[in-house]
Formats: structure tokens, sequence, C-alpha cells
């Protein structure tokens, strides 16, 4: 089964989400399976009715085109799609090892607007592979196919770009007070 735009979700806001029936929490800015099965639907194995699921999250697919088209960011200047001339000129392009196990990983962005990260689908490519198979998974995004952001192909974080080959991620929020920041339900 193919991953479309309505099949990953995430959660709205910065605090985490906690269903106490069944002791589930979803955690903020990590994206959920989501199938709809007899007019409810399944996220991450919980049913929940169509107005749980609009109240507390939102496509991952709208969250992600949000991301590109921030300035920092510049995956969508204007809200058109990069050529891949000019995505492979705005990429930060970062090789990590050498010989027949180097790994790619393209990045945009930056720490403080979001970053959205493009990984290899195999180590050993070449870089003209990585690049072609990257710009693919740029535009199949953008088309609403979700199967590159599912497989952490296409990642997104404010985590800063690693110094050794390891996935991006979402600092925790700032909580000096150590406050209950999540919504029960």
């Amino acid at each position: 089964m193919s991953m479309t735009k309505e099949n990953l979700v995430v959660l709205k806001g910065q605090s985490n989400f906690v269903i106490r029936e069944t002791q589930t929490t979803f955690e903020a800015n990590k994206h959920y399976r989501c199938i709809e099965f007899e007019g409810e639907f399944l996220v991450y194995g919980v049913k929940m009715n169509r107005t749980l699921l609009n109240e507390m999250f939102e496509t991952l697919h709208d969250r992600i085109m949000n991301d590109m088209s921030k300035e920092g960011v510049g995956l969508l200047p204007m809200m058109k799609p990069l050529s891949k001339k000019a995505f492979i000129e705005t990429m930060d392009l970062h090789q990590y090892g050498k010989g027949k196990n180097k790994l790619f990983i393209g990045f945009f962005g930056n720490k403080m607007d979001g970053i959205i990260a493009f990984y290899p689908s195999f180590s050993g490519d070449t870089k003209a592979r990585f690049l072609k198979g990257a710009y693919e998974n740029y535009c199949n995004t953008l088309n609403g196919e979700m199967d590159a952001v599912d497989s952490d192909l296409v990642q997104r974080g404010n985590s800063g770009i690693p110094l050794n080959y390891r996935d991006i991620y979402f600092r925790k929020q700032y909580n000096p007070d150590n406050k209950d920041l999540n919504i029960y339900y």
C-alpha cells in the first residue's frame, strides 16, 4: 500500500497528546500512520472519530508544505517547486564516510526555520544517483506521495546538521519549571 497525504498525520501544536484509556502517548512533531476504517480512524492503532482527529491532528503533507515554504528552508519559493538544477544548487550536501560505504545527505534550512533532509536509499550510491533520488523524493512529496517520508528518506527537524551520519530530530520544548505540557483525553 502506498502512503498518500491522508495516511500520515502529525499533532497540531507542540504538546504531547495522551489518551488515558489506552495509555497511548502521541509525541509532538512525530508522524503517525492513519487509516479510515468503517467511518472511524485508526491512528497508531487507536480508534478515533473524525472530530477528535481534526481537533488534534493535521496531515503531515500540510505541515511539510508549510515547512518547505518557509523562506529559511527555500524548497518552495513563492509556492513554486524548484527545478532540479535549483534543487541541487540550493542543497547543503554532506558526505559521510568514504569508498563503498559513503553516504550522502542533502539538507535544506537551518535550526531556526527548521531543516528538511534527504537521505540516501542505499549506502555507496554515487553522488549523481543520490541527487537524482533526492529530487524524485522531493517531487513525490510535493505531489502527496508520502512513501519517502514514511520510510525516513525525507526527514524534518530542528536539531541542526549532524556531525556523523544519523537522523535529524526535533529538540524537546524548553521547560525550565518542569510543568506537565501534555494534553489529556
